[in-house]
């Protein structure tokens, strides 16, 4: 959203509420259901228990933080050397874990979707890397059963399809970014200053299709 504070004071949102209530529900149940089976064995690798491992680390820092300021400066029997570690890890709680959800949902089908639709009449557009592709595949996969990564690892063309494809026609055409701290971006002829606070975007589309860094940006050259 462009406008996020204007947007705010109309009550316009990017996704209906119903929408939102909805996966917030799925991920509240499933949040709660990897707390409960937490040391069971049953563990999960995902983006969500990716969330939830560094919120518990983050959460094991601030209490071993906590500890060594409890105890007055005293110092450790494991390290008569200890001092307090000053640290800026912060945890997240539940909302904040749903929103990336979320945004993990969002980002994750819908896109990939898109990618795939776009490689797939790029491909048909330009028959030479179709067959090139089928070829590598073929080859790569003659003397296996199964698809594994390691056999995906080696299709190259494959990989530059899928590159050139993003490039041509990138799910996000910008990255909205805010700035943490003062910073200064220098360019070849001028320098931009950020503020702390400061909302920028960075033109994807644009800077995929600048003749400066691309001899020919509108060919599919996988």
């Amino acid at each position: 959203m462009l406008l996020p504070k204007v947007a705010k004071l109309f009550g316009l949102t990017l996704l209906a509420q119903n929408v939102t209530d909805y996966f917030t529900d799925i991920c509240t149940k499933i949040i709660a259901e990897r707390r409960a089976s937490k040391g069971t064995g049953n563990k999960r690798y995902d983006f969500l228990q990716l969330l939830l491992d560094a919120n518990d680390k983050n959460n094991e820092t601030e209490d071993n933080n906590d500890l060594i300021s409890e105890t007055n400066g005293q110092k450790s029997e494991l390290d008569t050397d200890a001092r307090p570690i000053q640290t800026h890890n912060k945890s997240m709680s539940d909302a904040e874990m749903i929103a990336q959800c979320v945004v993990f949902f969002m980002a994750g089908y819908e896109t990939t979707a898109t990618t795939i639709s776009y490689a797939a009449y790029l491909l048909a557009k330009n028959p030479e890397s179709q067959e090139r592709l089928f070829e590598e595949s073929k080859r790569i996969f003659e003397s296996k059963s199964d698809i594994d990564y390691d056999a995906i690892e080696r299709l190259e063309y494959l990989n530059g399809v899928v590159m050139e494809t993003l490039r041509l026609y990138p799910p996000a055409l910008v990255l909205t970014r805010e700035a943490s701290v003062d910073t200064v971006l220098a360019g070849d002829e001028e320098t931009i200053k950020l503020f702390k606070g400061d909302i920028f975007q960075v033109p994807i589309y644009v800077l995929h299709m600048d003749r400066q860094y691309f001899d020919d940006p509108y060919a599919f050259k996988p």
